[in-house]
């Protein structure tokens, strides 16, 4: 099967699945030719394969995610969330000063330390690392997790957000508090 018929079948199944089967045959014409011009969302789309929704419960925005590479730090430290860029072995590039202010640690002292064995070590569990390693190896990570940080702080309810932006392969651990800003 290739692209064209993927593709076809994709907006046929939208058709049905959207209530607008009885749509007249010119707007199914366009929307089959959106579909066909619409640039795909990931790297598995785009050679064909399925495309991931975002996770569930994922508090950045799907722009704002690919976006996050082309920042600079003072971008980075507007944001009213944790951004950390980490290697593929965890050890962090980029902190930001919500996560610095958050944790109660330095962006100086936090660079270059490793985020699940020296900075966050209760995140160092097949939970989070755990599926931070996997996502790594496959080349494919999007994935939220709801969490308790306790290392230097008292248990505090946070989402997770474990991000590899396709392009860059850049890794990124974005952290938002539940039920609260800070």
């Amino acid at each position: 099967m290739n692209l064209f018929s993927k593709l076809a079948e994709l907006a046929r199944f939208l058709f049905q699945v959207e209530g607008i089967s009885d749509a007249t045959e010119s707007t199914k014409k366009e929307a089959r030719r959106d579909d066909l011009i619409r640039k795909p969302t990931s790297v598995a789309e785009a050679v064909g394969g399925t495309s991931t929704p975002p996770p569930q419960h994922a508090f950045v925005p799907q722009e704002l995610l690919s976006n996050l590479p082309n920042m600079k730090q003072s971008q980075l430290d507007m944001l009213d969330f944790g951004a950390i860029r980490v290697s593929d072995e965890g050890v962090i590039l980029s902190y930001n000063r919500w996560q610095s202010e958050f944790a109660q640690v330095d962006q100086d002292e936090a660079l270059g330390k490793n985020f699940f064995r020296e900075l966050a070590p209760c995140t160092n569990n097949r939970l989070v690392f755990g599926r931070f390693k996997q996502g790594v190896a496959d080349g494919s990570l999007d994935v939220v997790v709801s969490y308790a940080f306790t290392y230097r702080m008292r248990p505090t309810l946070v989402k997770v957000h474990l991000y590899r932006e396709p392009k860059t392969k850049a890794n990124w651990i974005l952290v938002a508090r539940v039920g609260g800003n800070k």
